[in-house]
C-alpha cells in the first residue's frame, strides 16, 4: 500500500461546496467564512507527524562508513508543489453547523499525479483515503479515521460500476459522523469516476450506504 507523502508546502485547493445534510430539507446557513489555507496547512502538518510516527524501520543490511560533508555545503530540501489539476486528491469534511449536520466535502490533493485512466485513479484515491488516519486538524475531520477498509476491486458490467471495498468500517451513535463518512467515499470515488455510469460501493458484501446511513 502506498504511503500519502503531504511534503508540500503549497497546496493548491478547491472547494466542493456541495452541503449534505440528515433529516428533513432545512435552509442553508451562511457559513462562517473559513481560512482554507490555514486549513491544508494544519492537515498537512498533522498527516507528516501521523505518518512520520509510523513509518517503518529499514533494516539495515551493512555497516557503512560516512563520507564526510565539505564545510558550507547548503542543505537543498525538495519542495512539492501539488495541484488538484494534477494530483490525486481525497476528500475531507469540514462540519459548519454539526447540530443540523451541516457540513462541506474538501478535496485534499496528495503527492501522486493523476493517470487519466479511471480504475487507477479510483484505485489509488481509495488507498490514500483509508491509509489517512488522524481523526481531525484544524477545522478538518477525518470520520473514516476509525475504519479499517482497504480497496479490493473495481468491475464495470454495462452502466454500471461497482467499487468493491473490503474490511470493516464501524458505524458511530452519531448518524452524521455516518454521513460525513459515507460522503467521504462517495466524492472521492465520484471525483474520477465517468459520470455516464450507475456507481455502487460494497463492503465486501454489503452497500456502503445500508452499512452507514441504512439506506
Amino acid at each position: 500500500m502506498e504511503k500519502i507523502r503531504f511534503t508540500g508546502i503549497a497546496l493548491v485547493v478547491l472547494v466542493s461546496l456541495g452541503l449534505s445534510a440528515c433529516g428533513a430539507d432545512q435552509s442553508t446557513p451562511t457559513p462562517t467564512p473559513v481560512d482554507v489555507q490555514a486549513i491544508y496547512t494544519a492537515a498537512m502538518q498533522t498527516a507528516i507527524a501521523e505518518l512520520t510516527q509510523n513509518a517503518p524501520t529499514a533494516t539495515a543490511t551493512a555497516t557503512i562508513t560516512p563520507t564526510p560533508i565539505p564545510t558550507n555545503t547548503p542543505t537543498i530540501t525538495p519542495t512539492f508543489v501539488l495541484s488538484l489539476e494534477t494530483d490525486i486528491a481525497i476528500y475531507m469534511t469540514n462540519p459548519i453547523d454539526q447540530e443540523s449536520c451541516k457540513y462541506e466535502t474538501l478535496p485534499i490533493p496528495v503527492n501522486h499525479a493523476i493517470t487519466r485512466d479511471m480504475v487507477t485513479d479510483i484505485r489509488l484515491a481509495l488507498t490514500y483515503l483509508f491509509y489517512t488516519k488522524w481523526t481531525s486538524s484544524g477545522y478538518l475531520t477525518n470520520p473514516l479515521s476509525t475504519s479499517s477498509l482497504q480497496f479490493s476491486s473495481i468491475d464495470i458490467t454495462g452502466n454500471t460500476m461497482n467499487v468493491r471495498l473490503t474490511g470493516v468500517i464501524s458505524p458511530y451513535d452519531d448518524t452524521c459522523l455516518n454521513s460525513e463518512a459515507r460522503d467521504q467515499v462517495w466524492a472521492t470515488v465520484g471525483r474520477y469516476a465517468d459520470p455516464s455510469l450507475t456507481i455502487a460501493i460494497w463492503v465486501d458484501t454489503l452497500l456502503l450506504d445500508d452499512v452507514l446511513i441504512g439506506r
